[in-house]
Formats: structure tokens, sequence, C-alpha cells
């Protein structure tokens, strides 16, 4: 596996050994806050395209895995983040992904379980088609709700701010990022009747695409940078060593031809 967690997550310093936060497999929501604080974040994202949406949320988790970095040998959470940073491209590039509760149980264990099952279901429902029915064919695994970011993004941000030591070095983090994508990645207002029976094209379902480099705030970002940033991410990402990942045969047979040229993006 290629992935590597950011160099702004790494450079916090947040994976403290000490794990001194409550953590009660059998009732992980009680012991969280942060509810209200990730209401007002959603409330802001509103405007911003889905792809913000997504990618803020895969960002977020990538701040579990911070945590928890060096902490854990499990490669999947870390496979997982890769293969959702690719389905944000295109989600045919991702496989179903599920695992057992009963195998991640504990305070980390159970706190990346939390945070990539949340994560995961956003991956499969950014389709533009009104009602979904074949499930090979539009990954429909879940039930179908273009508000899956709201549910992710409610318990995402309490989680993180439950594990982490400083959480207001994240906060201050998310407030800022909220506001490059509210500057980048704002989506023009839907009127009450628009685009009942799906989208003219992706772009006006999913947005311009965002590359990673949003979410590092000492980087200078321009979203017209975004493609080639993004066929720099995949021209890391090999397949054959994640198994999350669908090969190019598999993803050439779901996409239907759609894309010519597999982890990559053609402008």
């Amino acid at each position: 596996m290629t992935y590597q967690l950011p160099n702004y997550i790494i450079s916090a310093n947040i994976n403290n050994p000490i794990i001194d936060y409550q953590w009660d497999d059998q009732s992980v929501e009680e012991s969280l806050t942060g509810y209200k604080y990730a209401d007002e974040i959603i409330r802001r994202l509103e405007p911003v395209s889905l792809r913000g949406k997504i990618a803020i949320s895969i960002a977020i988790y990538e701040w579990i895995l911070g945590r928890f970095n060096q902490l854990t040998n499990d490669p999947i959470p870390y496979q997982i983040a890769e293969v959702a940073w690719c389905a944000n491209i295109n989600k045919y590039y991702a496989t179903y992904i599920e695992y057992d509760r009963d195998d991640y149980l504990g305070p980390i264990n159970g706190a990346l379980w939390c945070g990539f099952s949340f994560l995961t279901p956003m991956l499969y429902v950014s389709e533009n088609i009104s009602n979904p029915t074949d499930p090979d064919e539009y990954r429909d695994i879940y039930p179908y709700d273009e508000n899956q970011w709201k549910l992710g993004l409610a318990y995402l941000i309490p989680i993180t701010i439950h594990i982490l030591n400083a959480p207001s070095l994240f906060k201050n983090w998310l407030d800022a990022c909220v506001i490059r994508l509210l500057n980048f990645y704002t989506m023009p207002p839907e009127g009450p009747f628009d685009n009942l029976f799906g989208h003219k094209n992706k772009k006006e379902w999913l947005g311009d695409y965002v590359a990673r480099e949003l979410f590092d705030l000492s980087y200078n970002y321009n979203p017209k940078d975004a493609i080639t940033l993004l066929n720099k991410f995949l021209s890391r990402v090999d397949y054959k060593k994640n198994p999350l990942l669908t090969s190019i045969d598999e993803f050439k047979r779901l996409s239907k031809g759609e894309v010519k040229e597999p982890y990559h993006i053609i402008e």
C-alpha cells in the first residue's frame, strides 16, 4: 500500500500512546460530546458540493488515523482512506467495504471501526440518479440517501474530538477547511423542483474535483490544479496492493467505458 497520512497530521503529533478517554463499545454515543459543534459544521457545509462534503469527511477520518498512527498494525483503516479518496473521484474505484464490529473492539480499534463505518456509506450514494435499483451498476449497497454525508459528519466530528488530547487544534483546522470549501466549492442554489429525476451531468450532481491538498492549510490551494494533484495521487495508487480497490478490468466493466483510462483523470 502506498497511502500515507498528510504531513500536517503527522507533524501535529497527535498519536499519544496514552489512551486517556472513556470508551465503551456498547454505548459509544453516550460518551461523546461535540454534537452541537458538528451540527454547526454541517449547517455551514450545506452550500458546498457533494464532492466537497465527502472530501472533508475523508480528511476528518484521517485525523482519527493520525491519532492511532503507529499504535495499530492493522492496514485496513489506511486502505479504506486510500479507497475513499479514489472513490471521491469515481465511486467505482471502491469495492464493497464492511467489517464485523466484533473484530474492532476497545478504545483504539473501536474508534477506528466507528470512523470508517460512518465514512464508507458516503462513497456509495453519490450517483446521478433519483432512485438507483441495480446494486451491481450503482453500488446501491446502503439505502439511497443523498444526505448520507450529514449522518457521517454528525458522528465523525464528535468521535474525533473525543479521542484527541487537544481537540482545539482539530477544530481550528476544521473551521478553516470549511471556509476554504465555501470559497472554492459552493454550488449554485437549487429550486425545490430542480433535478427531481436526476441531474443533467455529474458536475451538477457532484461538483468539481477536490484534491487532498485543500485540507493542508499551509498549501496555496487553487481548484484549477485539482485534476493535476489528483492524477499525482492516483499515479501512486496500486490496486494490487490494496484489496479494497477495484481492479482495472472490473473498473472498466462497472463504468461501462465511461472512463477511458482507469486511475487517471483525462481533462
